[in-house]
């Protein structure tokens, strides 16, 4: 006798494995913040020496009692570090503003104009209609334009125009005219462009003479900015 055929409806029994999944460990931190550290952050703007002072007491406590905030203690240091150099930065710029002030013969104020005047002849002029003397002739300056401000340090010359012209007509004119009065390219491009501003450098005899020019939004002004400087070796 031939063994009995079974059935293709009846299905063979496959153990089933039985996986063990352990239970995920959530790390949970109980570290208590600090409240030295934010109390230094807090003072490091209203006191920064209180809030340095704070800020270091902050990190010994939180390295001895395992407290969080080690980054707000730091902040704190940081803050106070800052705050506490750009103050000093500021009374010593108007320690030299009065010191300045209080000297008759180096501060002269008339008609809405500014004049700082140094050792060697070096002055500068603020509101300045005036040409510096001794401005290098040929440099000129755009036919027309209003002088804003002026100064003259040691052979060293700068000027601020202004011209109703348009920015590509003032470009046009010191483009040609600097090179008609042999102003060359030390680099051999003498023209720049950035940000909506055109920059020119040229030299000369051992003299460096840069140009500026921008146009205000409305395009009703153009400005104009000259610098003539001394090639150091």
């Amino acid at each position: 006798m031939s063994p009995e055929k079974q059935p293709d409806n009846i299905s063979k029994t496959e153990p089933i494995e039985t996986q063990t999944q352990e239970p995920a460990t959530v790390s949970s931190t109980n570290e208590k913040t600090s409240g030295l550290a934010i109390a230094a952050l807090v003072m490091a703007f209203l006191a920064p020496v209180v809030g340095f002072i704070l800020g270091i007491l902050a990190l010994g406590s939180i390295k001895k009692n395992k407290e969080a905030g080690r980054g707000l203690a730091i902040s704190a240091i940081v803050v106070s570090v800052v705050i506490t150099l750009i103050t000093i930065a500021i009374g010593l710029f108007f320690v030299i503003v009065i010191g300045v002030a209080s000297n008759e013969d180096s501060l002269r104020s008339e008609n809405g104009r500014v004049s700082i005047s140094g050792e060697n002849g070096n002055e500068a002029e603020i509101g300045s209609s005036k040409i510096p003397d001794g401005f290098p002739k040929d440099v000129p300056i755009y036919p027309g334009a209003k002088v804003l401000a002026s100064t003259s340090i040691d052979g060293n010359y700068s000027v601020a125009l202004s011209t109703p012209d348009s920015k590509s007509q003032v470009e046009a004119y010191y483009k040609t005219t600097l090179a008609n009065n042999g102003w060359v390219s030390e680099n051999g491009s003498s023209s720049a462009e950035f940000g909506g501003f055109s920059s020119l450098a040229l030299v000369k005899d051992g003299s460096r003479v840069g140009v500026t020019i921008g146009e205000s939004t409305d395009k009703n002004q153009t400005t104009v900015t000259i610098s003539v400087s001394q090639i150091k070796d």
